[in-house]
């Protein structure tokens, strides 16, 4: 009896945190979505910007970042590939980073930055700051999930 108790909560449990990793990459892949809608008029004027292409580093858990959204390419970048990726730009390029949520006020928050990324002869990586994009989400009691709010913008 015991043991059949112990695979249940086994299953349960398994099912209540795969439940909410899903729920979090739907998040991150709605906030890529928003973030790209937003890209135009962040970048205008930005010689440096890569026209279609997002070169995004991303926190080890998340999965399932598609390869294409709005009509930008998004390249993963990994330590496996970052010398390589940089190496094939001219080791420049905008190195976007997306940080893990966190709540703010009631709300999730997922934060997105563009540095100007230069690799160095040595292989140093510079990153420089000038800019960043929060997507804001709420949670809808009716709809029992978090639906996109707003974006704020800030830079230097």
């Amino acid at each position: 009896m015991k043991s059949i108790l112990l695979v249940y909560l086994f299953v349960v449990s398994t099912l209540v945190s795969s439940a909410q990793a899903n729920e979090g990459n739907e998040i991150y892949s709605e906030a890529l979505n928003q973030y790209t809608l937003q890209l135009d008029s962040l970048y205008a004027g930005n010689r440096n910007h890569e026209g279609n292409t997002i070169y995004l580093e991303i926190p080890d858990f998340v999965n399932g970042i598609p390869n294409m959204v709005n009509g930008y390419q998004i390249t993963v970048l990994t330590r496996e590939n970052i010398k390589q990726v940089y190496k094939a730009n001219n080791n420049s390029l905008i190195h976007t980073k997306l940080f893990p949520m966190k709540v703010e006020g009631g709300r999730m928050v997922v934060s997105f930055i563009p540095y100007s990324g230069l690799r160095k002869w040595n292989g140093n990586l510079h990153l420089s700051l000038g800019s960043g994009v929060q997507i804001h989400f709420k949670y809808d009691c009716q709809k029992e999930s978090f639906e996109y709010e707003r974006v704020v913008s800030w830079g230097i």
